[in-house]
């Protein structure tokens, strides 16, 4: 069995994370673009939107700087 390194798991895990944030994200876009400005939860799903973009640029900053320190798969 191949030794993986540390530091490429942790840049696997750093890119299953954004990823499934990435989808996240699309989803709450989708919920917000369905729901008529009328509707009272639609202030909830916007901040939940913006929480979201908030994580995901967090963890793209994140991969970004582990593909940097050479953890991961550039091509990925």
């Amino acid at each position: 069995m191949e030794r993986v390194r540390v530091d490429e798991v942790r840049c696997m895990h750093e890119e299953i994370v954004e990823r499934a944030l990435y989808r996240i994200v699309e989803d709450l876009a989708e919920a917000l673009d369905r729901t008529p400005p009328t509707v009272s939860s639609r202030a909830l799903v916007e901040g939940a939107l913006k929480l979201a973009l908030g994580a995901y640029n967090s963890a793209r900053l994140l991969r970004d700087e582990c593909r940097r320190a050479g953890g991961g798969n550039p091509g990925g």
